[in-house]
């Protein structure tokens, strides 16, 4: 009896529908968000502070995002109320935004804590984000394509907004529109 199998099976295609382009969008959004708001935080970083700053920014960057993870899971298992769990979720997206804002249009030592705060709400996000992926992916054939095509997605299009929108308005309409999206794909469930 084999463990691994690898044999050609279900060819290249895929079936595409309706679910599995909404869960490629919902995490291709996310995955865009964070790596958006990431790289926002480590370049007001390296403007505010210099640029040997960036590494420990990043440190405390990761683990706002891990304690996100944590705070997420608590809500998870403590709120079960839908209600309050959808408006949990809302109020990150929204602090998550304000975080982003205030990283992007203040200099003084409130920048890099309030782009922190973005990533510990992105982090509760991502957790809020990876339970419905999970749930939604369980015993689907598809799910290495679904993720991987919306990694590439969320990474074409950080590529795209880097170089051709400039400007701090420009990045926190693309990341709000962007949260907004990921607020609706979730609220509205598959």
């Amino acid at each position: 009896m084999k463990v691994f199998d690898f044999t050609y099976k279900a060819g290249l295609r895929m079936n595409i529908t309706y679910k599995n382009c909404r869960l490629a969008c919902l995490f291709a959004f996310y995955t865009f968000a964070f790596l958006l708001t990431e790289i926002t935080v480590n370049m007001r970083a390296a403007v505010l502070w210099s640029e040997s700053s960036v590494l420990g920014v990043y440190a405390g960057g990761l683990v706002c995002t891990g304690s996100g993870y944590i705070v997420y899971t608590f809500v998870q298992r403590n709120i079960t109320n839908e209600k309050y769990r959808k408006f949990a979720l809302l109020m990150a997206s929204i602090v998550a935004t304000m975080g982003i804002g205030v990283l992007l249009f203040t200099s003084g030592t409130i920048a890099i804590p309030a782009g922190w705060l973005a990533l510990f709400c992105m982090g509760f996000l991502a957790a809020a984000i990876y339970y419905y992926m999970s749930c939604a992916l369980m015993n689907n054939n598809y799910t290495g394509r679904i993720i991987g095509i919306s990694m590439f997605l969320a990474v074409v299009l950080q590529y795209a907004v880097m170089n051709f929108f400039k400007g701090e308005i420009l990045i926190l309409m693309v990341l709000s529109l962007s949260v907004a999206g990921i607020c609706s794909l979730i609220w509205n469930p598959l």
